[in-house]
């Protein structure tokens, strides 16, 4: 079909001839020359063999003025046509020309016998065309009956612009345009070339870097992808771990690779000028639209029968980097900005504050006095450590429980005493980089070498913790490594995916790294390989000067990050990692270290950055910072050590002296300070803080071994336990070096089923209403941020409720305590948020949404006795079992209770209170006594292994005269403790 071209500006545009009186309608159609069809008017014929198969010009739009055309003639609007040379371009729509209107008695009006059609087309010069669908176009008048104002009905088309080029066709028929763009191969059709349409189309420059980062994906789906650029702004998004990725998929853009890599790159230009993810997202939307359709063929996935029969290519093992170390001390870098360094050290500052409050007891809301409020609702709401690691809940059980120090004095030699410092290396590597929590330690216990048995223990253990639904439990969130493994291990998993996670084989196996490393314990064990091979390294590493007899951290993580995923490569140099320096930093404390923490050199000159740190230092140093895509450790230990330095100023470190603080302190300070500037970031997900927590049989934790538990730490703790042991002294020293709470012994007869027994700060409690006339209790519960009834037989037990959302933690705005009437508490629910009453969306109602403020003062409630108007005297304790009034005290001073059935059977409300029966503000109070059972249950067992030891298996027997426990093969309980094999 040939394209109807405009004449030049300076001629007159011939028109088309009238036609006569009478005269039927004739359809115009364009072709070839010397191939005029057949039954086709004579003027048209001779129009297209004088104009070489190219149809007459479009006749001339007459000018429109107000009032009548200057002529009463119709015209012809003539849709654009593709193609050149009288045949239709391959894989393109085709258009058909509409004849002319006649002339019109009201100017601008169609003639009656015109009509519209969608021709096929015909076999021109023997070659039939595709056969695609015709694009229909209307008929318009050229006339309009305003000025500027189209025809009712008409469709507009857009103009093709002037200086458009003219189209070439080679010999074969192609346009010259598209014989000049280059095929593009697919890596799944090797061989078929795909050629795209349109002229030269835009991408980024040769020199810039998103040729570097957008990487092409093969495989199934082919792709190109790269990660957002991180730091590209102080106020940019901040990404937990890794930032996430935007994917152009070569099925959009009809299989050809190499457009999905130059939209990728594009997409990279306009991230890298500071668009959010969703931003990047449209941009690319809107780039692949712009691309236009594809025509040639589809390429998708393979055949399964293909799929099936590829080899799984087998991964290359990891192995220790060659690269050698980089020497010398790093120096200190520019001057942080003020108001950079003010923000750190007034978090830092009001943490400190947090950690002194609870050290004296204070408990609640208590703890967050004397803090700006800024800092205490984000305390109150999120989970923030300590302003040093060591001080952290998570690290002082690690290391309780590894007892290092009581381990190395029962070390008889030198050799003995170097196995143990390796030991402690890998039992620090494994709990760190595997579990993360003192559960799972507790549960693998110190291993005394690593080989295929260590292997396979530790794979029970979390198979056994799969079954006991405690994967939560046992694998830490807080690091990547851990919380990769507790996502895989979810609820849903089946046994392909235990298999794959367990062994890496079976149907859901992975290939590749990282993808092995972080979601299998079979990549996990292939770097614990690494760090057994290195530890005898890293105790050399560790030892004192000879000189100064002081020692340095800094060669021992170094040794470490040879390993991969713990250290990274920079100028031809290996530099470690977070990784590292989190494993090197429990172990400072160790004998490893002799001398301990106080006896290292390089803790205020040396520290690893983080990935969360290096957020933070774009925050301080601004754009110093924002122009780097990858912070390398020789830009990011010098910024900490000047932040280190400003810590004597007037706005620094105001809790003692300044040269206590280390630079591990300011690394993890500034991981914190990101999460806190980017709290409202909804891809900043950051740990909910959850109050008191409540220990349930459902952690119980996975320790068959009683026995010998209490045989090991008679053995550790004997010096400080005396001679004597009675054995509830052995019971609570086994607890107590476990992390166990068993409590005392006295509650056993009253706590059996909470009953009677009084409410305290943190206990849980359930309310149960018991209405007259009604058929069933009811419990409140929570049905998402709502607080609503259910039947009571909804959950039938303790433990249902727990999961339910029916147990509510307790917390006494005066601290620690027995709870007594009229005493202000918060309610905390399942979702860690504090009850009160609803917004003005749902006014009535009670919830605890996720965004409310916790611990503020429209979510406090107090208990009354039931029937008492003035409310009982202070003084009185509430017990399990009360028939409470649960009150609420607006602003405007009003008294209301929650009450059950006010908005239906289900509805919880705050009303007026009453005194009236069946009222429905009569709540019965139960105590969870899970907890209480849980401490039983432990002294139970442990009691049980203990006459175990003393009566059938003799491994235990009391001292003649004093009567004190002690253990029988003493020797051997030894040598297992310091890691002999026998």
């Amino acid at each position: 079909i040939s394209l109807a071209r405009a004449a030049a500006p300076d001629t007159q545009q011939p028109t088309m001839p009238r036609k006569a009186a009478g005269q039927t309608h004739v359809r115009q159609r364009s072709v070839s020359s010397g191939a005029a069809g057949k039954g086709r008017p004579a003027a048209t014929r001779g129009q297209a063999a004088k104009r070489g198969g190219r149809l007459g010009a479009i006749l001339k739009k007459p000018a429109v003025a107000s009032g009548r055309p200057r002529n009463s003639e119709g015209s012809v609007s003539v849709s654009k046509l593709k193609g050149t040379g009288g045949r239709p371009a391959k894989g393109k729509k085709e258009t058909s020309a509409v004849a002319s209107s006649t002339a019109a008695k009201c100017a601008g009006k169609p003639h009656k016998g015109a009509k519209l059609d969608e021709p096929k087309l015909k076999r021109i010069r023997g070659r039939p065309a595709k056969a695609k669908k015709a694009l229909s176009t209307v008929a318009t008048s050229t006339t309009a009956r305003r000025p500027g104002r189209p025809k009712q009905g008409a469709k507009l088309e857009r103009a093709e612009p002037e200086s458009a080029p003219r189209r070439r066709r080679s010999k074969q028929g192609a346009s010259q345009e598209e014989t000049e763009q280059e095929s593009v191969r697919h890596p799944l059709q090797p061989g078929k070339g795909i050629k795209r349409k349109g002229t030269e189309q835009e991408d980024a420059p040769k020199d810039h870097c998103a040729h570097k980062h957008v990487k092409l994906r093969g495989g199934v789906i082919p792709s190109a992808a790269f990660r957002l650029p991180e730091g590209t702004g102080i106020g940019a998004t901040r990404w937990i771990q890794r930032a996430p990725t935007v994917k152009v998929d070569a099925r959009s853009v009809g299989g050809c690779l190499q457009t999905a890599a130059r939209l990728a790159r594009l997409c990279y230009m306009h991230a890298e000028k500071g668009a959010t993810l969703e931003e990047v997202r449209i941009f690319k939307r809107s780039i692949i639209q712009e691309a236009g359709p594809f025509h040639g063929k589809p390429v998708g996935p393979p055949a399964k029968a293909t799929r099936l029969a590829r080899k799984v290519k087998v991964a290359k093992p990891l192995e220790l980097s060659p690269l050698p170390f980089a020497a010398g001390e790093y120096g200190v870098g520019p001057a942080p900005t003020a108001v950079g360094v003010k923000q750190l050290f007034d978090l830092m500052n009001a943490r400190e504050t947090v950690a002194k409050n609870r050290e004296a007891g204070l408990v609640g809301a208590s703890m967050y006095e004397g803090i700006p409020e800024q800092y205490a609702e984000y305390f109150k709401r999120y989970v923030c450590p300590n302003v040093r690691r060591r001080c952290d809940r998570p690290t002082r059980e690690l290391w309780r429980f590894a007892a290092a120090d009581e381990r190395f004095l029962l070390c008889t030699s030198d050799e003995e005493r170097f196995h143990l410092k390796r030991l402690l290396v890998l039992n620090f590597a494994l709990w760190r980089f595997v579990g993360g929590t003192l559960h799972f330690a507790r549960a693998v216990g110190f291993l005394s070498d690593w080989t295929e048995r260590e292997k396979e223990w530790v794979r029970e253990v979390v198979r056994k913790a799969f079954h006991a639904g405690q994967v939560n439990q046992m694998f830490s969130n807080a690091y990547e490594s851990p919380n990769k493994l507790r996502v895989q291990l979810s609820p849903k998993a089946d046994s392909a995916k235990m298999q794959s996670v367990l062994y890496n084989t079976g149907p859901k196996s992975l290939v590749g790294e990282p993808t092995v490393t972080f979601f299998t314990l079979q990549g996990k064990f292939a770097v614990m390989d690494l760090i057994w091979q290195v530890s005898q390294d890293v105790v050399r590493a560790a030892a004192p000067d000879p000189l100064t007899g002081k020692t340095s951290w800094r060669p021992a993580t170094d040794v470490l990050g040879r390993i991969p995923y713990f250290g990274v490569s920079e100028d031809g140099m290996r530099v470690p990692t977070f990784f590292a320096k989190e494993i090197i930093q429990d172990l400072v404390d160790t004998p490893v270290f002799e001398g301990g923490r106080a006896n290292v050199s390089d803790l205020r000159t040396f520290c690893p950055a983080g990935p969360g740190a290096v957020l933070g230092l774009c925050l301080i140093f601004g754009d110093v910072c924002t122009r780097m895509q990858r912070t390398r450790q020789s830009e990011a230990v010098p910024m900490m050590r000047a932040i280190l330095e400003a810590a004597a100023g007037p706005d620094g470190w105001a809790h003692g002296s300044a040269e206590e603080l280390e630079l591990h302190d300011i690394q993890f300070q500034l991981c914190e300070l990101q999460k806190f500037w980017h709290r409202e970031n909804r891809f900043n997900h950051l740990r909910e803080y959850l109050g008191p927590r409540l220990c349930s049989m459902l952690e119980a934790p996975i320790h068959a071994e009683w026995l010998d538990a209490l045989e090991e730490a008679l053995v550790l703790f004997g010096d400080r336990l005396g001679d004597v042991v009675d054995e509830q002294g052995a019971i609570r020293a086994a607890a107590c070096w476990l992390g166990l709470d068993v409590g005392e012994e006295d509650g056993d007869a009253s706590c059996g089923q909470g009953m009677g027994r009084a409410l305290r700060h943190g206990d849980g409690v359930s309310f149960v209403s018991r209405r007259e006339g009604s058929s069933e209790p009811v419990l409140l519960c929570m049905k998402g941020d709502l607080l609503q009834a259910v039947p009571e037989s909804t959950f039938p037990d303790e433990a249902a409720r727990l999961r339910g959302g029916a147990v509510f933690i307790v917390e006494r705005l005066m601290g620690d305590g027995p709870v007594q009437a009229q005493d202000v508490v918060f309610f905390r629910t399942s979702l860690t948020t504090h009850l009160g009453p609803c917004d003005e969306k749902r006014v009535g109602g009670l919830s605890a949404p996720h965004k409310c403020v916790r611990y503020a003062s429209d979510r406090v409630f107090r208990f009354d006795v039931c029937g008492a108007t003035a409310g009982p005297p202070l003084g009185t304790g509430i017990r399990s079992g009360d028939s409470v009034h649960v009150c609420w005290s607006g602003e405007a001073g009003d008294d209301r209770a929650i009450e059950v059935g006010a908005h239906g059977r289900a509805g919880c409300a705050l009303a007026p209170r009453g005194t009236g029966e069946g009222c429905g503000q009569n709540l019965t109070l139960e105590i969870f006594s899970q907890p209480e059972k849980a401490r039983i249950h432990l002294r139970h067992v442990l009691r049980e292994a203990l006459q175990s030891g003393l009566l059938a298996a003799g491994r235990l027997l009391r001292a003649e005269g004093s009567g004190g426990l002690r253990v029988v093969s003493a020797e051997a309980v030894r040598r297992r403790l310091v890691g002999v094999r026998e």
